[in-house]
């Protein structure tokens, strides 16, 4: 998993742009939030349904790069 904070920074995203995009993708069910290290943090993950949409798209990414 990853934290909301470094994805926004690896993205770079304002991190209120990236909680309005990631509102979208949990309720589509493509990432889900996991716990983190500590109570106060909290990751996000790929689900299931979301690697198959990301392993679906490959193929059109690679063919526009």
């Amino acid at each position: 998993g990853v934290s909301q904070a470094k994805l926004a920074s690896q993205l770079a995203l304002d991190e209120t742009t990236l909680s309005r995009n990631l509102a979208l993708i949990k309720r589509r069910g493509w990432v889900s939030a996991v716990a983190g290290k500590d109570r106060r943090e909290r990751g996000l993950m790929i689900t299931p349904k979301g690697f198959q949409l990301l392993e679906a798209a490959r193929p059109a990414w690679k063919r526009s790069s």
